[in-house]
């Protein structure tokens, strides 16, 4: 038993270091499903305490879940170093991670850092670690806003997953088309403006009244 114990002592460090990496992996990785959403996030809540609950509703009351769903948009985040400081009792916790946020034309990658505790807690099939996280740093924590903001932010997003889905559905004569008439139209633009600017108000500029230089 005594063995056993020591043994227990000494993988802890290891299991509290898998038990913040997966925690993160599922609390911080999307797709546009809500039905995925909320089974990752349901899986990562059992692995902590209400902070990480206060967290996430407030993500969803900012809509964040929802501009994921309405503009197609995955989040999944990579976990690359835990430290811990096992000194102290709740154990500190440092996490650095990556996330990529993928559009349907692009990647997007950004850095996510945390900073957290950890509780010793009952062995379980959720949490087969026995550690309970308590979030204390809240990176990429959104912005308050009012209503209209959210609403636009949600038109916006739902206006860029339409053209990604109508842009991806085109052929490659369709797309050389739209192409080469944006092209056209931004030429016609730049020469409007550019008459404009030499020829102001329909006549072109007098540069007969300029006096010469004096040497």
């Amino acid at each position: 038993m005594l063995a056993l114990s020591q043994d227990l002592a000494q993988n802890r460090p290891v299991e509290a270091r898998e038990h913040v990496r997966r925690f993160h992996t599922l609390f911080f990785s999307f797709a546009p499903d809500k039905s995925a959403i909320e089974d990752n996030i349901n899986r990562a809540l059992l692995m902590a305490d209400r902070s990480a609950v206060a967290y996430y509703n407030n993500l969803a009351e900012a809509g964040y879940f929802n501009r994921l769903i309405a503009a197609n948009i995955m989040q999944l985040t990579q976990v690359d170093s835990v430290i811990c400081d096992f000194e102290t009792y709740p154990y500190r916790v440092k996490t650095y991670a990556r996330q990529k946020i993928i559009r349907e034309s692009t990647v997007t990658e950004r850095s996510l850092i945390t900073t957290c505790r950890l509780v010793n807690s009952i062995r379980s099939n959720s949490n087969p670690q026995g550690f309970l996280l308590s979030l204390k740093t809240k990176i990429c924590k959104p912005m308050k806003d009012n209503r209209i903001i959210r609403v636009l932010r949600a038109l916006r997003d739902h206006a860029i997953g339409k053209t990604e889905t109508y842009w991806n559905g085109l052929n490659a004569r369709q797309r050389k088309r739209i192409v080469y008439g944006l092209l056209a139209l931004f030429f016609v633009i730049d020469v409007c403006y550019i008459v404009k600017g030499v020829c102001g108000g329909g006549s072109c500029a007098d540069f007969g009244n300029i006096e010469p230089l004096n040497r």
